[in-house]
């Protein structure tokens, strides 16, 4: 890609090299205190396999989800790996979180409550069985 590690990240003011260093986000204190106020009925550790082979790992079989691209802020990181790669749309989701770390099922009202501990509404499930992202 041409960049140093000292570079900024592009519409950031972090260096690169730490972005890439960056640690991760525990999620279990904000999944149990959702689990103690909505249905949680299941949750997905979005790692290496990213949406497509993580989600479906906790559906039942025959069900499906189709993630809303636009629903959340990409972060930067993710979108330079993306730029500086000449990665594709489908292989950024199946690989990476895309800035998502955790995904939480529940219902709809449970959903709606959801943005009380600063989750998003990122796409539903289907009965479709596939992970389609649009």
């Amino acid at each position: 890609s041409g960049s140093s590690l000292q570079d900024p990240l592009e519409g950031t003011d972090t260096a690169l090299g730490e972005a890439l260093l960056a640690p991760t986000a525990i999620y279990v204190n904000k999944v149990l205190g959702m689990a103690e106020a909505i249905p949680v009925k299941a949750t997905a550790h979005i790692t290496g396999g990213g949406f497509t082979d993580n989600i479906p790992r906790v559906l039942p079989k025959g069900l499906g989800v189709c993630i809303r691209k636009g629903s959340w802020d990409v972060p930067p990181l993710f979108q330079w790996l993306q730029k500086a790669g000449r990665v594709s749309d489908a292989e950024m989701y199946r690989t990476f979180n895309m800035g998502i770390g955790m995904v939480v099922v529940t219902d709809k009202e449970g959903a709606a409550a959801a943005s009380t501990f600063g989750a998003k509404v990122i796409g539903e499930v289907t009965e479709m069985e596939a992970v389609e992202i649009v």
